[in-house]
């Protein structure tokens, strides 16, 4: 509407609501960019998490295939 009365030539400024209004808005488009900003930190968060936990129960479960023995680690030692 502030354009359409530049372009018109009436060269008066915005209203009492439109300012109300334009300060709302521009209070409420501040706030979307910054729950943007966190939901975009907290998916990458989340999605890193996911792998890191997928990465760790797949080495879980995949087959040793180098230095597979069925002797145990470190020898048993006997009591006698």
């Amino acid at each position: 509407m502030f354009k359409a009365r530049q372009e018109a030539g009436d060269g008066s400024a915005l209203s009492e609501t439109e300012r109300v209004e334009l300060a709302r808005l521009r209070k409420e488009v501040s706030e979307l960019k910054m729950d943007r900003v966190f939901l975009k930190r907290a998916s990458l968060f989340f999605a890193q998490e996911a792998s890191d936990t997928n990465e760790s129960l797949s080495a879980l479960t995949q087959p040793r295939t180098r230095g597979c023995s069925t002797a145990p680690m470190h020898p048993v030692r006997r009591w006698e």
